[in-house]
């Protein structure tokens, strides 16, 4: 758990917040090949840019419509809040 939350850390707020639960689902299926990629740097490299392409493109959360999320609302009131 404590890998998997330092790989999310830099993704969790790139364009929406990531979904921890769909993550870790994506993150349980590529746990073999990051096992075998420690090895060698180049291949953990491309493993590493995979799974986190993966998450970019599958686990980030849902747009909300009528309620924003709790830390939608945070984000837009520390952006006001500095400006």
């Amino acid at each position: 758990m404590v890998i998997f939350h330092y790989l999310t850390a830099p993704v969790r707020w790139i364009e929406r917040e990531l979904s921890l639960t769909k993550a870790l689902q994506i993150f349980r299926r590529y746990i073999d090949e990051l096992a075998l990629a420690l090895d060698y740097l180049p291949n953990l490299c491309k493993t590493l840019d995979k799974l986190i392409s993966r998450w970019q493109r599958f686990a980030l959360k849902d747009r909300r419509r009528k309620r924003l999320s709790t830390c939608r609302q945070i984000e837009l009131a520390t952006t006001l809040s500095l400006s």
